[in-house]
């Protein structure tokens, strides 16, 4: 009962004991990778929503598919995104 009452209140797994050590490890590691994905589900919804942001939708729908690089011209808009290696090092040492 106390498990199921747990479960519905948002926990994610129960180790009852006394307990298996590689069970338990390999619980852990599950826990872990599920962490990491939700981690990353996030960080891809920021992007997105930082993505609709600036950019018209057809131009987000080619980034998707290409993936790499796409030019494009508008009138009332220009973006240039480009990946500085080093440049969180550079930015920090500036006044």
């Amino acid at each position: 009962e106390d498990v199921v009452e747990g479960l519905e209140a948002g926990c994610n797994d129960y180790v009852s004991k006394p307990f298996n050590r590689l069970e338990l490890l390999a619980r852990i590691s599950t826990q872990l990778r599920v962490k990491d994905a939700w981690r990353e589900e996030v960080e891809h919804a920021k992007s997105t929503q930082l993505l609709r942001r600036m950019l018209p939708d057809h131009v987000i729908a080619k980034l998707k598919q290409n993936g790499s690089f796409i030019v494009e011209e508008h009138e009332d808009l220009s973006i240039l995104f480009c990946n500085v290696v080093g440049f969180k090092s550079i930015g920090a040492s500036l006044p």
